[in-house]
């Protein structure tokens, strides 16, 4: 299995919130890599980690799992840079993305937010055709990886959102609707397939990772005007998943987004903070403290993975980067998606 899951949640509604409550700035340590691990958004070929292996904390030799926009997924060979399709990897996703479990040297058709933390599981669900109404009801599903067992553990108005250790995290269901969409609000017990309501009602955000459900919000303490529909956010809260209790994480007025795109090693989350056309990438390492991994166009890296090599961080056109600490961040291959697991 990769050395920790990347908890990038996969359900039917829109991940962005809009909510409303002024509260007070409290201001942002950044800290820069050393050297700058900032990528001029005018450089059109960083640094190649082929020709300068990053310092790791795993074997200098690694495959990393990836998936791309289009078609079969496979490994990056580390350092060389080299993407070749796994023809294992041909398999249909269940749940919009794939896991490459280490363990069982399998690829899951599920993203690993769907997997168990053991990697022996993964969970889906069957979801109603929106057109009719009343919506039926879903129908989750949990499966062996071993043996490929596949049972039916519940069925309710609910997207499987993620499989952690104390069951499977839930989003309401919903058809299709303009602006933000429900947030995980409830949890399945794997053995009696029990649902329940968590404590802090359903507001627990779109993204689950060590422990918190990730909540981003617009402070409307910002004055800053703003272009487009209005679903803007400008701060990250870590919501407690045991009683809904939260710690704000990040708050910077004027930009225009702010969203968890994956985690470090430690499982602290790497946003993606937007503004216009721009865009800039930094490792929360506590509350109100980060480092910034890049920044360039807006859109350029649609997520991020850490693990003992260092933190991944990947889109289709621009490639899969690779950032150790102390940077800089280095292209490894041209090839881009989403990683599916740690580099091994």
């Amino acid at each position: 299995m990769p050395e920790f899951r990347t908890r990038l949640l996969t359900i039917l509604v829109i991940p962005v919130v809009a909510s409303c409550g002024a509260s007070r700035a409290t201001a942002l340590t950044t800290r820069s890599p050393t050297p700058s691990g900032t990528l001029s958004a005018t450089t059109a070929t960083p640094t190649s980690a082929a020709s300068t292996p990053a310092t790791s904390t795993a074997s200098a030799n690694c495959r990393l799992p990836l998936v791309p926009s289009t078609g079969t997924a496979g490994f990056i060979s580390y350092p060389g840079g080299t993407f070749r399709a796994d023809p294992a990897a041909a398999i249909k996703t269940k749940a919009n993305g794939l896991a490459y479990d280490r363990g069982f040297a399998r690829w899951l058709p599920v993203p690993w937010a769907l997997v168990s933390s053991d990697g022996r599981h993964y969970s889906y669900g069957e979801y109603p055709d929106f057109s009719t109404y009343p919506l039926p009801d879903s129908v989750l599903h949990v499966v062996d990886v071993a043996t490929g067992r596949d049972r039916i553990v519940a069925r309710g108005q609910y997207v499987v959102s993620d499989y952690e250790t104390e069951g499977i995290y839930l989003t309401q269901l919903v058809g299709g609707h303009d602006g933000p969409g429900p947030q995980i609000g409830a949890l399945l017990n794997v053995s009696t397939g029990s649902i329940r309501q968590l404590t802090g009602g359903a507001q627990y955000g779109y993204v689950i990772g060590g422990g918190w459900g990730w909540q981003a919000q617009f402070n409307t303490a910002d004055t800053t005007t703003h272009e487009g529909m209005g679903f803007w956010t400008n701060e990250l809260f870590a919501v407690r998943l045991t009683d809904g209790s939260t710690t704000r994480w990040f708050y910077r007025p004027g930009v225009d987004s702010v969203d968890v795109i994956g985690f470090d090693r430690q499982l602290n989350p790497v946003i993606n903070v937007g503004t216009g056309n721009s865009a800039v990438i930094l490792d929360l390492t506590a509350p109100n403290a980060a480092t910034q991994l890049w920044s360039g166009p807006q859109g350029t890296f649609w997520s991020a993975l850490g693990d003992g090599v260092g933190i991944w961080l990947s889109g289709q056109a621009a490639g899969t980067y690779l950032w150790t600490p102390g940077g800089p961040l280095k292209k490894v291959s041209a090839s881009g998606g989403v990683p599916a697991g740690g580099c091994h």
